[in-house]
């Protein structure tokens, strides 16, 4: 899969236009999903140096395409899609954070963002 290789990709050029005061400020958001949860570790490692925000994913309805007259199929078909996959709940998120030893920020609809300070002893 291409995800870790994308992410690091925007990563660098984010980290290059940071160092070139481009960006006045940097940090790394990742929208977590069940599906792409196996590469927090290494995207977490690969960008120690900067600040990490773990940011509750949910499934949206993208624009309809070929315009509004298929809107309700569409639809349906969507939401079906949409309830078999609820958001990862704050518990879960926080389970993935324990697992990258570092501090980190949570962001979830319900509860807006909170700092999350690791949970280990060295």
């Amino acid at each position: 899969m291409n995800y870790p290789k994308n992410v690091m990709r925007s990563i660098e050029l984010a980290r290059t236009a940071f160092r070139e005061k481009t960006l006045a400020e940097l940090e790394i958001v990742v929208t977590v999903f069940y599906e792409n949860a196996k590469y927090l570790q290494e995207i977490s490692r690969k960008c120690a140096d900067l600040p990490l925000v773990l940011q509750q994913g949910e499934l949206k309805i993208p624009m309809v395409p070929g315009g509004a007259e298929n809107v309700t199929e569409y639809i349906a078909k969507r939401w079906e899609t949409i309830e078999q996959y609820t958001p990862m709940t704050l518990e879960e998120i926080k389970k993935i954070a324990d697992g990258l030893k570092r501090d980190v920020r949570i962001r979830t609809r319900d509860g807006g963002e909170i700092p999350y300070n690791r949970r280990y002893l060295l």
